[in-house]
């Protein structure tokens, strides 16, 4: 929401209340669905996504958004933190992309990059990870 997807602050609202569909009747941000596919091809790197939702409902609603409007992205590279599921603290939601990154490097010797359009997830993910490793959505926009 915000990173590959047009999102307004004013939505947040929907979001909460599970707004059926929500997800679905998302606009792209095609410059950056353009780019992204463009550094899918390169040769070592391979694109996902990180994103987080409340519910069920907007999860699989995000799964068909992506296959609708990114359907480079293979399935595996596609990670969906449910919210109602987990138990965290605000201070501790920043974090959540930062240990899903940490939880995926386990098993994989990549180096991930976080583009991420929130300061807060970028800022936590810094702490966390390393300063090389999250950026805002902007940086691939030059």
């Amino acid at each position: 929401d915000g990173t590959c997807v047009r999102y307004s602050a004013g939505e947040k609202s929907a979001i909460k209340s599970n707004k059926p569909n929500f997800y679905l009747e998302k606009e792209p941000v095609k410059t950056v669905l353009k780019i992204m596919k463009k550094l899918n091809r390169k040769k070592n790197v391979e694109i996902g996504i990180i994103s987080n939702c409340h519910y069920a409902e907007q999860k699989r609603d995000k799964l068909t958004w992506l296959k609708r409007n990114a359907p480079f992205i293979k399935d595996e590279n596609i990670h969906i933190i449910e919210l109602s599921k987990l138990t965290y603290t605000k201070e501790e939601k920043p974090y959540l992309k930062a240990k899903m990154i940490e939880k995926l490097k386990e098993n994989d010797n990549r180096r991930p990059i976080l583009i991420e359009d929130d300061l807060d997830i970028i800022l936590a993910t810094f702490n966390y990870l390393g300063n090389d490793v999250a950026f805002h959505v902007s940086n691939i926009l030059k």
